[in-house]
């Protein structure tokens, strides 16, 4: 299902604006879902590495931007938009310029901040370059690991999401505090502490 979500919900923005290339934002959407052939497997290989490789790396800025860009390029190519076209029975065109790469790159922005489970940001909030904000999990339990469980992410006043920090859902960060630079956040932040690590951990606390 989310598969299909993150195609057509850039797709359905972009149909909207009343742009001509709603296909290369769709397939910039799901391009982050290719994922495992890339980085993730790591966390499958060592599951308790699965959140750092799958959500840490995989969903990130920077690598959305190089995911969507190769996706596209692939995709653009004519035997692929002829085999994609005789699969659905009718002629699509997909294009690879900047402007489509930016394009699919928004795509890959929206996949990053679906936000199923509600994000909260409140006033005077600092977020660093390529922070997380995961609402969306899955069930331990294998037989129903297939269906996703979403839970809100509250930020309260004046806290500061350090660079590349992940905050998983269901967790509210705390007014005033501090989540340092790639800490992973897996429990809520009491207001004035800075946390760290993976999982985050209290190392002090804000006078």
């Amino acid at each position: 299902m989310d598969f299909f979500t993150h195609f057509l919900v850039p797709y359905i923005i972009l149909f909207a604006l009343k742009s001509k290339n709603k296909l290369e934002g769709a397939f910039g959407g799901i391009s982050l879902d290719l994922d495992t052939i890339f980085i993730a497997w790591i966390g499958f290989l060592v599951p308790y590495l699965f959140v750092f490789s799958h959500r840490g790396i995989t969903h990130s800025f920077i690598f959305a931007a190089i995911t969507s860009t190769l996706f596209l390029y692939v995709i653009s190519r004519p035997s692929i938009n002829s085999f994609i076209g005789k699969i659905i029975r009718r002629d699509i065109s997909v294009e690879f310029n900047l402007k489509t790469v930016g394009i699919a790159y928004f795509g890959a922005l929206t996949h990053l901040f679906m936000d199923r489970g509600g994000i909260t940001i409140e006033d005077d909030v600092l977020v660093g370059p390529k922070v997380n904000l995961i609402t969306i999990n899955h069930p331990l339990d294998p037989s129903e690991r297939q269906s996703t469980i979403s839970n809100p992410i509250v930020i309260k006043k004046n806290a500061w999401i350090g660079v590349g920090a992940v905050v998983m859902p269901g967790v509210t960060i705390g007014e005033n505090s501090v989540v340092s630079a790639a800490a992973v956040v897996t429990k809520d932040v009491p207001p004035n502490t800075v946390v760290a690590g993976i999982p985050a951990k209290i190392i002090k606390t804000i006078e």
